[in-house]
């Protein structure tokens, strides 16, 4: 994946690619298939900044897994205005940073997670305005391009 904090893990049961930050927020056991206890901390965790970003993305990651579809899509638009507010916030510079990348790949990959519940609930028009909103973002992540191609053969 394009961070080193993201793992793409497929969802066979859905036939797309979801994304968790691994080192953070529960994503170890999300990695290991303890979703339940996952949720469980996770929708006790009141944490805000990227922090509070990585907690709603991993849960919207746990929440596919599953089969809580809405629950998924709530906790997918929370990681994006999170990561989205943290982007708008971000001191103007003159030059591109490491951040800059950094939030626009976690974006990406949040964009991309919400396609993947729109998908999930056959909302084939949300799903494919997610991906193309995720590849616009970072056209170097590959999970929205293969989700955006899955969706192509599906719809």
């Amino acid at each position: 994946a394009a961070s080193a904090n993201a793992v793409a893990d497929d969802a066979e049961e859905l036939r797309y690619t979801v994304a968790v930050v691994s080192d953070a927020a529960q994503g170890r056991a999300i990695l290991k298939e303890s979703y339940q206890s996952a949720i469980e901390k996770l929708e006790q965790s009141n944490l805000s900044g990227i922090r509070g970003f990585n907690a709603a993305n991993n849960l919207c990651v746990a929440y596919l897994k599953v089969g809580e579809k809405d629950a998924a899509t709530e906790a997918c638009q929370i990681a994006v205005a999170r990561i989205e507010k943290i982007i708008a916030t971000r001191p103007a510079a003159r030059k591109r940073s490491y951040y800059d990348d950094y939030y626009a790949t976690l974006l990406a990959m949040a964009l991309s997670n919400l396609g993947v519940t729109y998908a999930a609930n056959d909302d084939h028009e949300q799903a494919r305005d997610a991906f193309a909103a995720a590849i616009d973002t970072d056209s170097g992540a590959s999970a929205p391009a293969v989700n955006m191609a899955r969706l192509d053969k599906e719809a």
